[in-house]
């Protein structure tokens, strides 16, 4: 929160009401269902929200299913490497376009004497929190060379017809294969804090399996 100056110290707002937060843990499991991580959130309770005052559009693109089986398609077919990168603390990336602000949250020990904060970044739970971190990731991918396609908002395709690439987008997780896997990783790491997960091997509860001239996908674990 704090490297991200998710929220800063304010007076009461007089048109606005402060929104309450709530602390929301889980756990994340790898493809096998193996315990990794336990993790805890800090969300804004959304359903606080009032329409026209506290947000406006909220509506976000999901990444078809048909676009990520392409994605392996073409990627097999150029014998490109599907990588995969994980954005850190996504939504945090991105700006409210409405003011808000939130009640000290629960635990937070800094700027006692404050207990009203203005919000600087997209905090989870607020209802248009993907939509801000959509427009965030989608301004950075122009500018890197990526465009969207037109029958899917999360499948981003190379500009340059000299460096092929295509990407698809589900939430935080970015899937990609191109002849420049290693200068888009290092331009994007410019934008964002970026975790490198290296080839692709599970994603939408599916394992992937690269292989020289073909790619094979196993669901197993929704039989077992």
């Amino acid at each position: 929160m704090t490297k991200h100056s998710v929220w800063s110290p304010c007076n009461e707002p007089t048109n606005f009401k402060p929104l309450t937060t709530t602390w929301v843990f889980k756990q994340r499991t790898d493809e096998d269902s193996n315990l990794t991580k336990f993790k805890s959130r800090l969300c804004v309770r959304g359903f606080n929200q009032r329409e026209g005052i506290d947000y406006d559009k909220v509506v976000s693109p999901t990444g078809r299913l048909t676009s990520f089986r392409l994605l392996l398609t073409l990627c097999s077919r150029s014998k490109f490497i599907v990588e995969q990168m994980d954005v850190r603390c996504a939504f945090l990336n991105s700006t409210p376009e409405k003011p808000l602000y939130i009640y000290r949250p629960n635990g937070y020990k800094e700027n006692e004497n404050c207990n009203i904060f203005k919000l600087n970044r997209s905090l989870y739970g607020l209802k248009q929190s993907h939509r801000c971190w959509r427009k965030a990731l989608k301004d950075v991918l122009l500018k890197i060379g990526l465009s969207p396609c037109n029958t899917d908002p999360c499948f981003y395709i190379s500009t340059s017809k000299n460096k092929p690439m295509w990407l698809f987008i589900h939430v935080d997780d970015l899937l990609f294969g191109g002849n420049w896997n290693d200068e888009f990783k290092y331009k994007i790491k410019q934008h964002f804090d970026m975790e490198d997960l290296g080839k692709a091997k599970y994603a939408l509860g599916i394992r992937i399996t690269q292989e020289t001239n073909c790619i094979s996908l196993l669901q197993d674990k929704f039989i077992d």
